[in-house]
C-alpha cells in the first residue's frame, strides 16, 4: 500500500537476514509482533481461537511479573525480558495484574478470558517459571519460522 516496490519483500527466502534476538527486548518489542503471532495461532486453531476475537491491545506484559509483590519472587531481568514472557493485552489490565504472579493472573483472566492466543497458551502451563518461559520462547519463535516457510511454500506453487 504505501511502498514503492508493491510491498516485495527484498529479504525473500534469505535466512541470513532473519534476527530473532529483537524478540527477546521486553516491552520493546513492537505490537504488531504479537498481532501477527495471535493471526498465525488463529489459522492454527490454537487452544481458545473460535472465541477469540482481534481487539485493540496495546500493552505488553510480562507474565511473570518484573517487581514481584514479594522480592523473594524475582527472576533475572534478561529471563523476564524473553518472548515466552510476553503478551499484548489491553493497558487496563496491565496495570491492573501487574505485579501478580501468573498464578493470580491465571485465576482472574479465567473469569473474563484471555486478551490473546499466546497468552492462552502460556496460562495452560500448570507453572510458570524460567524453563517454561524459555521453552515458550522457542515455540513461538518456531511458530514465526514454521509459518513463514509455509507461506513461502504455497508462493512458490503460485509462480
Amino acid at each position: 500500500m504505501i511502498f514503492e516496490n508493491q510491498a516485495a519483500s527484498v529479504n525473500k527466502q534469505k535466512a541470513q537476514n532473519f534476527s530473532w534476538d529483537f524478540l527477546n527486548t521486553g516491552t520493546s518489542v513492537e505490537n504488531f509482533v504479537f498481532n501477527y503471532l495471535d493471526y498465525i495461532l488463529w489459522l492454527e486453531r490454537a487452544d481458545g481461537f473460535s472465541e477469540f476475537e482481534f481487539t485493540f491491545r496495546s500493552s505488553v506484559e510480562h507474565y511473570y511479573p518484573q517487581n514481584p509483590i514479594s522480592s523473594d519472587d524475582k527472576l533475572e531481568q534478561d529471563v523476564l525480558d524473553e518472548f515466552g514472557n510476553l503478551c499484548l493485552i489491553s493497558r487496563s489490565k496491565n496495570s491492573t495484574l501487574g505485579r501478580y504472579m501468573p498464578e493470580a493472573k491465571k485465576d482472574h483472566y479465567i473469569r473474563v478470558k484471555p486478551d490473546s492466543l499466546k497468552q492462552r497458551l502460556m496460562m495452560n502451563e500448570p507453572r510458570w517459571g524460567k524453563e517454561q518461559i524459555q521453552h515458550h520462547t522457542k515455540l513461538m519463535i518456531n511458530k514465526f519460522k514454521d509459518y513463514k516457510s509455509q507461506f513461502h511454500l504455497l508462493e512458490r506453487t503460485n509462480d
